[in-house]
């Protein structure tokens, strides 16, 4: 029984039927996909044979994310970069709409519509930069949290808060 040898570099390979001669790299070991294991063997084998190469340069050669190249290496991942919250579109007449909402919880004053609220920050507040159903949103939440707010007796909470997301 005579074994077929394994190619070893790279290997030309016809698909049938396009005419195209696409070039296959082997590794001679057989294997087409990589284990885990071995890959980071090869990345710590790397490092270690040029020091220099950054965590990039190591995720390109091994066609691997840098997540995987720094769990190879030992390293923690790096942490996402922190986001910050951009300012919402009712954050300048946050204070103005939950004092008009706290009135009515407290009952100084009648239920708003929400058309009604928009005039009054129309006119009050000169803020027009919001449509009807961003300020009928931004009320609804608010007036579930200031009612919240009255029967559990918890201090108040802005809309400027960090904690409601």
């Amino acid at each position: 029984m005579i074994a077929a040898a394994q190619p070893v570099g790279p290997v030309r390979r016809r698909q049938a039927g396009a005419g195209v001669v696409q070039l296959f790299m082997s590794t001679g070991g057989g294997d087409m996909y990589r284990s885990p294991e071995r890959s980071a063997a090869r990345i710590r084998q790397d490092q270690q044979a040029d020091p220099g190469l950054t965590v990039s340069e190591l995720a390109q050669r091994h066609r691997v994310s840098r997540r995987i190249v720094e769990e190879a290496l030992g390293r923690e991942p790096a942490p996402p970069p922190a986001r910050h919250r951009a300012p919402r579109l009712m954050d300048p007449v946050a204070g103005f709409l939950d004092e008009i909402l706290r009135r009515e919880a407290r009952g100084e004053e009648a239920a708003h519509s929400i058309r009604r609220i928009l005039q009054r920050l129309a006119d009050e507040a000169e803020f027009t930069a919001a449509s009807h159903s961003t300020v009928r949103d931004h009320v609804r939440r608010r007036r579930q949290e200031i009612q919240a707010e009255t029967a559990g007796n918890t201090s108040p909470r802005t809309s400027h808060d960090s904690s409601h997301g």
